[in-house]
């Protein structure tokens, strides 16, 4: 069976969903990046076959950001190991509570975790659902958006969280779009090694908060983060 068959396939105990934002011309892009391009070059008509060229940001639509995206000597994608992006990830939901501008703290997810029974992350990967893809490819999305509070990302690193899956921006106040971006949610935890994989969407069809995370970024050699295809497999009673 093909992977393109086994999302959103639903059996007794599991499915797999699709957590990513999809990839086409001129879709999710950010001011300052190239735009996305996706144009066929060969064509069944002329070529018995169908091929394509894509251009685009490494860092727009649903991406992991590796620590090399802002420190020199930082890891590069390639050089992140596979079991980083895949395993076992809890959902924390924050949809009741964020609005614009808001800060996400300590408390906010520690209070969550203690509903879903996970009291120590290490090893966890950590997902924040906050309702807020519904805005993305449109300015709003880097505009008022929620974010990471620095206290939050400094409290992610020393709880040793492997990697963190957001469906809004790190950080606040437009700091996506400032050249050079200051983003110091972004610092902080690709300082302390912690992967950030962004751009996700469709959380709220997830039936449960604990799920099995299969993100497997391209491999792209010396780079500082790469498109990735996230799917959860969620378990059903």
């Amino acid at each position: 069976m093909v992977l393109g068959e086994l999302i959103n396939l639903k059996t007794q105990n599991n499915w797999l969903h699709d957590l990513s934002q999809p990839i086409a011309s001129g879709y999710g892009e950010l001011p300052g990046h190239p735009s996305t391009i996706l144009e066929s070059f060969q064509f069944h008509e002329t070529h018995g076959r169908n091929n394509a060229s894509l251009t685009m940001s490494i860092h727009v639509g649903t991406h992991v950001d590796a620590p090399y995206h802002f420190y020199t000597d930082g890891k590069t994608i390639d050089r992140v190991a596979p079991e980083i992006f895949c395993g076992q990830a809890v959902i924390v939901d924050l949809v009741d509570k964020v609005k614009n501008d808001y800060a996400i703290t300590v408390v906010d997810v520690k209070d969550s975790l203690v509903n879903i029974g996970v009291t120590n992350l290490e090893g966890w990967r950590l997902i924040l659902h906050t309702g807020w893809s519904k805005h993305y490819n449109t300015s709003r999305y880097y505009s008022h958006n929620p974010h990471i509070s620095m206290e939050l990302a400094h409290w992610l690193v020393d709880s040793k969280v492997p990697m963190i899956g957001l469906d809004f921006p790190p950080d606040g106040i437009g700091d996506e779009l400032v050249v050079p971006a200051p983003a110091p949610v972004h610092q902080i935890l690709l300082k302390g090694e912690v992967c950030i994989l962004e751009n996700l969407t469709a959380l709220d069809e997830l039936p449960e908060r604990k799920v099995e995370l299969i993100c497997l970024p391209i491999k792209l050699v010396g780079a500082s983060g790469g498109p990735a295809r996230a799917l959860a497999r969620a378990r059903r009673g």
